[in-house]
């Protein structure tokens, strides 16, 4: 049984390959009962060995096998289908043929998956997703054409239900709209590329489920950029390479348009938060984990190395009078709690403040003051005290 499948599969790659060209289509009529009855042989098989996996364990193993050749044809057979509407009446009935075998390949997939996935390790079962005919491209107008949907019912997909993924994927797409970090192409990605496993699937099912709630809980526009980003670093850490290289071009678009340090500071204290969440979002024991950590604390790095070269937003005011007047005139309006900066008194964000506001001309030399230097001055005056 198991070589009949891998001979039929060999032959519609090779028909795929070529488009159904009529040259290589077999001159006969496809054999479509007697090819189909592999697959539902395979049905019987699985159902028999159902009855008895708990007590036997080389049925179980048995099932784990089969899923594992079947998953390996659907995998071949899985890339985009082409839509072929001008074919001649022959080698159509040979692309109909190979659609629908594939489609059954999925339901039986599919249906042994729900049967077996509560008796075998979910880290080597394939994935919900992947098992769904709805995950890949098949030939929409086959499909949708109401004469050979009667002819053959199986190309009737809207009767198939979508896989979680597929469902939940959707509803955060359609509720997250311009995110600017990710979070649509990761998902994107995710069902393009499909989940590793069901294990797998079943991690990035509790990520997006937990995002949704968050979306349906409160107002959309209240999501920022940190739980977009985590949401999809949490769903990118097989794809490493492909998700920090476009957040490297987004850092690289911020350090270019960011004419101030107070920009570049804002970035850099969201990525040290993000830092501290992204380690309760992935499980310590995911092997990409630390590589993750350690590229966003190169972003961090990055940040206060450009912060360096960045002229200061020039200040409103000018002082004119010497440094000591006035570090002496704020210093006790600090100290006397006559004001106060974001409701806070403590003197180095206050002084922070002071210097993206006024500028203060050094007393000897040329220049200004720079806002380390004006900091001393108030430590100074500070520990006098």
């Amino acid at each position: 049984m198991y070589s009949h499948i891998r001979n039929i599969t060999r032959e519609i790659l090779h028909r795929k390959k070529m488009n159904w060209d009529k040259c290589i289509c077999p001159t006969h009529h496809p054999p479509f009962e007697e090819n189909f009855l592999l697959i539902t042989m395979c049905d019987t098989m699985i159902d028999s060995f159902l009855n008895t996996m708990l007590e036997e364990d080389s049925h179980r193993k048995r099932i784990h096998r089969h899923i594992q050749f079947i998953s390996q044809i659907k995998e071949l057979l899985h890339a985009q289908w082409p839509e072929l509407p001008y074919l001649n009446a022959h080698p159509k009935q040979w692309y109909i043929h190979d659609v629908l075998f594939f489609i059954k390949i999925c339901h039986h997939l599919t249906e042994t998956l729900c049967y077996c996935k509560n008796y075998i390790n979910l880290k080597e079962l394939p994935s919900e997703h992947f098992c769904c005919a709805l995950s890949s491209t098949l030939p929409g107008y086959l499909l949708e054409d109401p004469t050979l949907i009667k002819q053959y019912p199986e190309l009737n997909l809207t009767t198939v239900a979508a896989s979680k993924l597929i469902n939940i994927c959707k509803s955060i797409i359609d509720k997250t709209q311009g995110d600017p970090f990710l979070l649509t192409t990761s998902i994107k990605r995710l069902l393009k590329q499909g989940p590793t496993s069901l294990a797998h699937e079943q991690y990035c099912l509790n990520i997006l489920n937990s995002h949704l709630i968050t979306i349906d809980k409160y107002d959309r526009d209240i999501i920022n950029d940190h739980q977009l980003l985590s949401t999809s670093l949490a769903l990118s850490y097989t794809n490493i390479e492909e998700t920090f290289s476009i957040i490297n071009t987004y850092i690289k678009n911020t350090i270019k348009q960011s004419d101030t340090t107070i920009k570049l500071q804002t970035e850099c204290v969201f990525w040290k938060l993000f830092l501290a969440h992204i380690t309760t979002i992935i499980p310590s024991h995911f092997r990409h984990k630390k590589d993750i950590t350690n590229r966003i604390k190169s972003i961090i790095n990055m940040l206060n190395n450009n912060e360096n070269h960045i002229s200061p937003e020039a200040p409103i005011f000018e002082w004119h009078g010497s440094t000591g007047e006035f570090v002496r005139y704020f210093f006790d309006l600090i100290s006397g709690r006559k004001l106060s900066s974001n409701k806070s008194y403590d003197m180095e964000p206050y002084v922070r403040q002071l210097h993206r506001t006024i500028s203060i001309k050094k007393d000897k030399g040329q220049g200004y003051l720079s806002c380390n230097s004006l900091l001393t001055y108030f430590k100074q005056m500070n520990s006098e005290i």
